[in-house]
């Protein structure tokens, strides 16, 4: 093992040199492409691997702050971004720099990067904000952990946040200034006013001065226009108000500064300010201040309802249980949406915050926590991993109608005792049996956990307590005590998103939905629209041929069908698209990334990739298309498609099909072993001949495509949009495509 480790170890060390003597002779293109092959083949490694690599070369097998990288990593992500700003891809070298500060918070090359890049787009202020952090975090990890680190590295970090600190006072003071400057030559022109009016019997203006004729041409001459730009003193105050609810709320903010007219109008103006967004790692008296100015603009509405408030982190770890308490017993406001973001703190830390003014739980309950809450439809928590306080979540009000929870780090300690008898008690009668207003719950997991059992909210699911529930989104959970009972008792559920979960295969997930036919007129089922199934863990074949296709009427309906890397064969995917399309609504089908499932490809190309297909899992486009004539959308991203693939792509599709009868208008081929010629072929492209298939969109991320090529294909009209990112090193993305969070 420990040979191969090595061996692996001189191969990353050769390219790594390879890539050097690239970047020195100017050829930056080529030495992106074997960084970013080298970043990806990294990121393919397991944590035991990766942890056997760290021993190998005599580190400990987890640092003591960041995660658990390859040595390697954090180097190659450096001298990434340093190419990447050669190429003056600014955006993607501070995108390494940033992931490279994540991956190794006390190392001083991330934050040097960062500064740097930031600097040469002009961002001073935000490098400042970088180097101070950098040598806080690196100072307080030496002083607590009594770690060394590169010295010569750390001076440079410190010497770059010292001249730059050092050049924003400056600035700063030479602004101070410029206005003391200004402030004085009013102050003369106001004096000299003075005289004027003493010496001259002239009757004076309505402002008072001389200076308000330049902006009143009307007191000048009555003949002159009014051609003031100031929408308040043009424009009546519904119109204004209008326009600024159309902007965005740091906009609204900012126009406050404009002058004591806009400010006393704007903070008039309720409605200006349904959502307030906290920015991240607001500062204890920029969170007072922003709270004071809410309340005092709130004490003009009748209802002091929020329509939706955001806080992530604090500052200061301390002071964000300290805001929450703020929020509930201070601030005199009642919440529509509330988002709560910190993965240092658990629900409970959460649930305490709001339900008790003080920190001793052993004090009495102030009830003013809950009326802010009692009118809550939607609460967002990104939070470490705690399953304990969940359902008492759902108890903060009889309105809520969207609970999703997203465990963002392993479960942390909790900053309360919460087992006194007054706080169980209470947390009884707040939890009733059933949630009838609740339609929308998600539960994303934090992909390092195991439960090993069911939650309470996976309990209830099954148990029906959410009659009403219309979508559900599961992600890395341990499901394998839930059984075909998991979504039975959702009548109502249209949208269902399982990814990532461990124990739950597509034959348990069918027993969800199978009605005996003797009891289908008479049973109050569910009916899909949208169902989204990615499993974990490698399975067996799954053919679902035990399965008849006539019961599953929930299944009938679905217009969105997402089976990304599956381990379906052929034939079960025709047997469960067959089920999906009954009523021919089938549009969206995502098969990417399937383990058993392959399109034909070339049988050279197979032979000199160790790469062969059973025949019998080989998939026909055709095929797929009789059964689901209606679709549109179609991902095949990460499948075994070649440039023989897709010129019998283009052959099934003219010889089985027909082009009036095909109706796909979205492709996604990302990271299939294809080239110019292929896409030629895929459309058949000709001088002899006119388009026939055609798509409004082509998406071949990770796969390195010539312009012209693709420039070819829009200007003939084969496709009307081509996505290409050859930088891509894999489809899933958080937030975008994925829920997965890594």
């Amino acid at each position: 093992m420990a040979s191969t480790s090595n061996k692996y170890q001189e191969i990353i060390d050769s390219k790594i040199q390879q890539a050097i003597e690239l970047f020195k002779n100017k050829k930056y293109e080529n030495a992106l492409q074997i960084y970013t092959a080298l970043i990806r083949n990294i990121q393919k490694l397991s944590t035991e691997e990766v942890i056997t690599i760290r021993k190998n070369a005599g580190l400990s097998s987890k640092p003591v702050v960041g995660s658990v990288v390859h040595p390697k990593l954090g180097s190659i992500l450096d001298q990434r971004a340093a190419t990447y700003e050669r190429l003056s891809d600014n955006k993607r070298a501070l995108r390494d720099s940033e992931n490279l500060i994540k991956l190794e918070p006390i190392g001083c090359k991330g934050y040097l990067r960062a500064s740097k890049i930031m600097i040469l787009t002009g961002q001073e202020v935000e490098a400042y904000k970088v180097l101070q952090r950098g040598v806080y975090t690196i100072d307080s990890a030496i002083k607590k952990h009594n770690i060394v680190v590169p010295q010569k590295l750390f001076d440079n970090l410190k010497l770059k946040y010292r001249l730059l600190n050092d050049k924003l006072k400056r600035q700063q003071h030479q602004q101070n200034q410029q206005q003391k400057e200004i402030s004085r030559s009013d102050s003369t022109k106001r004096t000299l006013q003075q005289s004027i009016d003493e010496m001259l019997p002239l009757k004076k203006s309505k402002q008072g001065d001389i200076s308000s004729l330049k902006h009143n041409p009307r007191a000048a001459s009555p003949s002159l226009s009014y051609s003031s730009r100031d929408p308040f003193q043009i424009l009546p105050l519904e119109l204004i108000e209008l326009v600024f609810q159309h902007l965005p709320f740091k906009t609204v903010l900012k126009s406050h500064l404009v002058c004591k007219t806009w400010y006393k109008f704007l903070t008039s103006l309720p409605s200006l300010y349904k959502s307030i967004l906290f920015k991240y790692k607001v500062d204890k008296s920029e969170f007072l201040r922003g709270m004071t100015l809410m309340k005092r603009i709130y004490s003009n509405s009748s209802t002091k309802i929020v329509e939706r408030l955001k806080l992530s982190t604090t500052l200061r770890e301390e002071q964000f249980l300290e805001a929450l308490k703020y929020l509930a017993f201070k601030a005199d406001l009642k919440y529509k949406k509330m988002e709560v973001i910190n993965p240092k703190f658990n629900i409970g830390d959460i649930l305490l915050s709001f339900l008790f003014p003080k920190n001793n739980i052993l004090e009495e309950r102030d009830e003013s926590g809950l009326t802010a809450f009692n009118r809550l439809e939607a609460l967002r928590l990104g939070v470490s991993a705690s399953t304990t306080h969940i359902p008492h979540i759902l108890g903060l009000s009889n309105h809520l109608e969207s609970l999703e929870l997203i465990h963002m780090s392993p479960e942390s300690t909790p900053r309360f005792e919460i087992s006194n008898y007054k706080y169980i008690n209470f947390l009884k009668d707040k939890c009733p049996e059933s949630f009838p207003t609740l339609s929308k719950l998600a539960m994303i997991g934090h992909p390092q956990r195991e439960d090993g059992g069911k939650t309470h909210l996976l309990k209830y699911i099954s148990e029906g307590r959410f009659p009403n529930l219309q979508s559900l989104t599961i992600v890395s959970q341990d499901l394998r005590s839930c059984d075909s009972t998991l979504v039975k008792n959702l009548p109502y559920l249209k949208e269902l998103y399982l990814e990532n979960n461990t124990g739950y295969d597509l034959n348990t997930l069918l027993g969800n939905f199978i009605v005996e036919e003797d009891v289908i007129s008479s049973t109050t089922f569910a009916k899909l629209e949208k169902l989204v199934f990615r499993e974990k863990d490698y399975l067996e074949d799954v053919t679902l041929e035990e399965w008849p296709s006539t019961l599953f009427p929930g299944l009938a309906t679905i217009k969105y069908l997402d089976l990304n890397s599956t381990s379906l064969t052929r034939d079960g995917l025709y047997k469960l698209l067959s089920i999906c399309n009954v009523g021919n609504q089938l549009s969206f089908l995502n098969i990417g990334a399937a383990r058993k499932i392959s399109f034909p490809i070339d049988n050279l190309n197979s032979r000199i990739n160790n790469m062969t297909t059973p025949p019998r899992n080989i998939v026909s486009i055709a095929k797929v298309l009789q059964i689901v004539p209606t679709l549109t959308h179609l991902y095949l991203n990460e499948l075994e498609f070649d440039n023989y693939s897709a010129k019998m792509f283009y052959r099934e599709l003219k010889e089985n099909i027909g082009w009036e009868n095909v109706h796909l208008k979205v492709l996604d081929l990302s990271f299939a072993r294809i080239d110019g010629i292929g896409l030629m072929d895929l459309f058949y492209v000709s001088t002899r001949q006119g388009v026939t298939f055609t798509l409004d969109e082509l998406i071949l991320n990770g796969i390195e495509i010539n312009q012209q090529t693709i420039q070819i294909l829009m200007n003939k009209g084969y496709v009307g949009k081509v996505i290409n990112d050859f930088r891509k090193t894999r489809w899933r993305e958080y937030g975008i495509n994925s829920l997965i969070q890594e």
